[in-house]
C-alpha cells in the first residue's frame, strides 16, 4: 500500500520511471543509511534496515514503470 501511495505521489509530482534511478536509488540509500548514517553499528539490524529501505525503493521505482506502462486487455 504504501508503495503504491508513494509512487503516485512521485508520478504526481512529476517523477518519471528511468531504469538507471531503479538501480541507483535503493544502491544510494542503502549506502546512505548503512554508511553514513552508521547502520552498520547496530550489527544485522541495521543492515536489514538498510536493505529493507532499498527495496522499498526498487519497488516504488517498479510501481513508477507499472504507472507508465498500463497493461493491455488482450483480446481474445
Amino acid at each position: 500500500r504504501w508503495t503504491t501511495f508513494e509512487a503516485q505521489q512521485r508520478y504526481s509530482r512529476g517523477v518519471r520511471f528511468s531504469v538507471w534511478q531503479m538501480l541507483a536509488r535503493p544502491i544510494a540509500a542503502f549506502g546512505l543509511r548503512y554508511v553514513k548514517q552508521q547502520g552498520y553499528r547496530d550489527g544485522v539490524r541495521g543492515l536489514f534496515v538498510s536493505g529493507y529501505w532499498a527495496m522499498y525503493l526498487f519497488i516504488v521505482y517498479l510501481k513508477l514503470w507499472e504507472i507508465d506502462h498500463p497493461l493491455r486487455e488482450i483480446d481474445t
